[in-house]
C-alpha cells in the first residue's frame, strides 16, 4: 500500500482527486510494468494498490463506474484473490451499478485460479438468471 499512498499523495499535491480513470490506469500500469517472467512470489501485491486507489475514489465521492470496479476485479483475478473479486462485485451492485460481462468474467477467472469452483458456479448461475430477465 506504500505505492498507492505515494501515487495518491502525488495526485493530491497537484490538487487532483483520484477517479475512475485513475483506478483503471493504475491497474494497467502495474500489469504492464511487471516482467512477464517474474514469478508470483516475486511480484508485488499490485492488486492491493489498485484496491487502495478504488477505496480512495469511493471515499472521495468521485464518479465511480463499472470500469473502475472491473479494473480492480481484474487485478484481484490476476492474483487468484477470488474472495476479493466477489466482494467487489457485491460492492459494485451496492453502488447501483450493473456488473459488466468483463467484470463477471474476471471474477469467474479469479474463482478458477483460486480453485473456488462452487463460487464460480453460483456466479455463473446468477449471470444466467440476469440474462434471462433482460
Amino acid at each position: 500500500t506504500k505505492i498507492a499512498r505515494q501515487l495518491l499523495a502525488g495526485l493530491k499535491s497537484q490538487s487532483l482527486q483520484p477517479d475512475k480513470v485513475t483506478v483503471s490506469a493504475a491497474a494497467r500500469a502495474f500489469e504492464d510494468a511487471l516482467p512477464s517472467d517474474m514469478s508470483k512470489s516475486q511480484r508485488p501485491n499490485s492488486w492491493t494498490v489498485v484496491l487502495d486507489i478504488l477505496r480512495e475514489v469511493i471515499e472521495s465521492n468521485s464518479n465511480i463506474d463499472v470500469i473502475a470496479f472491473g479494473a480492480a476485479i481484474s487485478s484481484c483475478a490476476s492474483e487468484a484473490k477470488w474472495t476479493w473479486a466477489l466482494s467487489l462485485l457485491r460492492d459494485l451492485q451496492e453502488h447501483q451499478l450493473q456488473p459488466s460481462l468483463a467484470a463477471c468474467g474476471s471474477a469467474l477467472h479469479a474463482c478458477e485460479l483460486g480453485h473456488a469452483w462452487e463460487h464460480a458456479l453460483v456466479l455463473l448461475a446468477a449471470m444466467m438468471n440476469e440474462t434471462e430477465l433482460q
